[in-house]
């Protein structure tokens, strides 16, 4: 994670107000430049990088968000043209994006999701996040259009507020309560992420809670044990929250 670290001391794009389409730094809080960057300096070749991946969502981010694309695919693949991501296993690792708040962070990350999940169909994403900005991310792929799966745990109390689908009751059977309502939602999505391509959001809190090594209950020890092991991707919204070694 402290492999490269992207600063950014300008302020953001306005994106433009003669453009009808929205752009991905109206609402979002994701913005930097290296501080060494030339803001005309070429972007990579489509036909011989990863941008042939999500043409439709190149045309969506500015110049500073490709950059952006571009750095992240150095520093987690090693590599932006995809035949050469193999011979530069070696350089894989991780980055610490610093930035100004107001500028498509978001965006920016869920097209190098999408873009990740089409080279890497079998890996499997985990965003962990502030409760205050899970929804947040949830609306990004709504608002986006992105055609990939994404599944959002929420938390036992807000659970109880976005619920939408009851569960089914049996005759003879006693009403589940809304704490076993919330462990079989949880249950669900997991085991759907673990299964096909998808993305998973999830808080902090939440990710610790069922986390836990400890419980006596076979459905607890499976979500666990999913989440220590699945994971081959992993985004830290807030990442400052989480930078204790003992994290």
């Amino acid at each position: 994670v402290e492999k490269a670290v992207w600063r950014q001391d300008e302020k953001p794009c306005d994106g433009g107000e003669d453009k009808e389409e929205p752009m991905a730094d109206e609402d979002d809080d994701f913005h930097f430049f290296p501080t060494d960057a030339n803001p005309e300096e070429p972007i990579s070749e489509e036909n011989q990088s990863v941008w042939s991946l999500i043409p439709e969502l190149k045309e969506k981010l500015h110049v500073h968000q490709k950059k952006a694309f571009e750095f992240l695919w150095q520093n987690i693949a090693g590599s932006t043209n995809p035949g050469l991501i193999e011979a530069e296993s070696k350089k894989r690792g991780g980055c610490v994006i610093s930035h100004t708040p107001g500028a498509g962070k978001t965006f920016l990350i869920i097209a190098f999701l999408v873009s990740y999940l089409k080279l890497f169909p079998g890996k499997r994403p985990l965003v962990l996040a502030p409760k205050t900005t899970l929804y947040t991310w949830y609306k990004e792929f709504i608002k986006w259009e992105i055609p990939i799966p994404v599944y959002l745990i929420h938390g036992r109390r807000t659970y109880r507020v976005f619920k939408q689908n009851s569960v089914a009751v049996l005759p003879g059977v006693p009403k589940p309560t809304d704490d076993v309502k919330h462990v079989l939602d949880c249950l669900e999505k997991i085991q759907k992420w673990h299964s096909h391509p998808s993305v998973l959001i999830m808080g902090y809190t939440s990710f610790l809670t069922l986390m836990r090594e400890d419980s006596k209950f076979a459905h607890r020890k499976f979500m666990a044990k999913v989440l220590r092991e699945s994971p081959q991707l992993l985004v830290l919204d807030e990442g400052h929250n989480p930078r204790s070694t003992k994290s």
